[in-house]
């Protein structure tokens, strides 16, 4: 089973990293234990065969968030408000129980850095689940289905949400309000 460990900050972090006149203003001694320990953390989850993939996010500032007003979606630049989180980064990691992606995620809390982020920082696991059949009370969704190929070496699940885009990697690879099966966009994409 494949699950989704998430990280977060706030942009007070990200500032701090940046050396924005935070009292949290990271070190270059900082940014190395980091390193080495994402590193460490990494290869032990590649050399289990359990890391199917990770990625760390920029900061806030470069975020957009989209939101439906007068039903048309509409973009906002970041940064946010200071007191809001923000996904830092996250795992996919492939496992064989919820308990043993927790233990990875705990694994977490021995990350450095300077000690006010530390104590705020944490992590949330979720179980991936493909055909979301928790979403509709009858099991999955009628027009949930499998796109034919792969995207970024990704089998893409599509559910008919007209509502929302389909995003990989935070590339929109299909909105057509027109379209109930929002089939087009990722088929052109696919192989």
């Amino acid at each position: 089973m494949k699950y989704m460990i998430l990280t977060f900050g706030s942009r007070q972090d990200y500032d701090g990293m940046a050396g924005k006149g935070s009292a949290e203003t990271w070190t270059g001694e900082d940014f190395a234990a980091l390193g080495a320990f994402m590193k460490a953390f990494n290869q032990e989850l590649m050399d289990s065969g359990e890391l199917v993939e990770t990625r760390g996010l920029s900061a806030p500032v470069h975020a957009r968030r989209t939101r439906l007003r007068d039903g048309v979606p509409v973009a906002t630049d970041g940064p946010y408000a200071e007191s809001e989180e923000v996904l830092a980064g996250y795992w996919i990691v492939e496992c064989d129980s919820f308990d043993r992606a927790t233990e990875i995620a705990g694994r977490l809390s021995k990350c450095p850095g300077p000690e006010q982020v530390r104590a705020r920082g944490y992590a949330d696991v979720r179980p991936n689940d493909e055909h979301q059949p928790d979403l509709h009370p009858e099991g999955p969704h009628p027009t949930s289905h499998r796109a034919p190929g792969h995207w970024m070496g990704r089998v893409l699940t599509v559910q008919h949400l007209p509502h929302l885009p389909i995003a990989v990697d935070g590339v929109v690879v299909g909105m057509d309000l027109a379209d109930p099966f929002i089939h087009r966009g990722v088929a052109d994409r696919t192989g």
